[in-house]
């Protein structure tokens, strides 16, 4: 139940969905001469007009941007290992059957490139799926990511797949579960360390 609210309810409080539900309720619950209905239909325009336009959506995602400046991979520091979180990353179209970049790419795409910069030996991939989001025996989106990896070089050995979340929570909560046998103590000790 956690996921499934987790999941649509935001749908619900982005501008589109507040104000399809707002539509749907003057639908149902408008008569005429009840003034409730052209205010809840003004209070959805406003809603979903303003965000619609290209100049409020550039300095809204701006204002989110440059809490976080694009930095040179040198700059990063050494770690224990890197993890990179699904949600769009990879997907499978039916034509090929094989894993391609989604639209959030770009985090795989940087955890490769701090990968091959010597940053850490070893990258965790975080990610399963949503039941209803694919056909049952899918491969996973961290198994779709690491597939990505093996096709630009990197060892089987240095990937570790966490194929079970399905949010964030989930991913932080699972993949410190994967770094704590014996093995990866270290590692995650080290990782920790280099985010103080």
């Amino acid at each position: 139940m956690e996921i499934i609210l987790s999941k649509l309810l935001p749908v619900f409080l982005y501008p589109l969905g507040l104000s399809t539900l707002i539509l749907i309720l003057i639908g149902l619950f408008y008569r005429p001469g009840n003034k409730w209905g052209g205010l809840l239909l003004g209070f959805a325009l406003l809603i979903l007009i303003p965000p619609s336009l290209t100049v409020v959506a550039d300095v809204l995602i701006c204002s989110l941007e440059q809490k976080y400046p694009v930095r040179a991979i040198r700059e990063y520091p050494r770690a224990g290992a890197i993890v990179v979180l699904a949600g769009g990353v990879a997907d499978v179209r039916p034509e090929t059957l094989k894993p391609r970049p989604g639209n959030n790419f770009d985090r795989l795409y940087h955890g490769y490139e701090l990968f091959k910069s010597g940053n850490a030996r070893l990258i965790v991939l975080s990610g399963g799926h949503i039941g209803w989001q694919v056909r049952a025996g899918s491969p996973t989106e961290s198994e779709l990511m690491a597939a990505l990896l093996r096709r630009f070089g990197v060892p089987k050995q240095s990937i570790l797949v966490e194929p079970d979340s399905r949010n964030t929570h989930e991913n932080a909560r699972n993949t410190a579960r994967l770094l704590l046998p014996k093995e990866y103590l270290g590692l995650l000790y080290y990782t920790l360390r280099g985010w103080a």
